[in-house]
């Protein structure tokens, strides 16, 4: 039976776009992209000093693959894009995470769900605002409309591109 899991693509370094294009070209491999958000961009959050804007997209995925399949395969597709691990919150070509996975609660030591951060980050919200406008967080109860209204959206640039 399939699952539906909404997982959240970034970058800041090298050919983003076609980072992105990969990732769900290998996504689709496993299933299927039901919906694409628009791509932000976004001033980087934590890491080192003046890294470039990163580009955000959140895109939702029906799939076979249980959940900790699913981090190993897009950890996979990080690692075939360049993805280099060496610094926390450091500059990547690419970063697939999964934010919410059929709206289970996991919490093993290699996955927690829904993503920890995810409801702290702007830049994650108004992507998966444009595919999940009326998602409500499985642990919070809180919906995304009234938690977008909570954050401060500094640094995050409200243009929309396309892909």
């Amino acid at each position: 039976m399939n699952k539906t899991a909404i997982i959240a693509l970034g970058g800041n370094l090298g050919e983003i776009f076609d980072s992105f294009n990969y990732a769900c070209k290998r996504m689709d491999s496993i299933g299927q992209i039901m919906a694409k958000s628009n791509i932000y961009s976004t001033k980087a959050v934590g890491g080192p000093p003046n890294q470039p804007d990163y580009l955000n997209a959140v895109v939702a995925l029906s799939t076979k693959l249980e959940a900790p399949e699913l981090l190993n395969f897009l950890n996979r597709t990080e690692v075939e894009r360049g993805r280099v691990r060496n610094i926390k919150w450091g500059p990547r070509t690419l970063d697939l995470d999964i934010l919410d996975y059929d709206s289970q609660v996991i919490n093993t030591e290699n996955l927690i769900l829904p993503h920890p951060r995810m409801w702290e980050r702007a830049f994650v919200l108004l992507p998966l605002s444009d595919i999940a406008a009326e998602y409500t967080h499985p642990v919070i109860k809180q919906s995304i409309k009234d938690r977008l209204k909570e954050l401060n959206s500094v640094g995050v640039d409200k243009t929309k591109l396309t892909w």
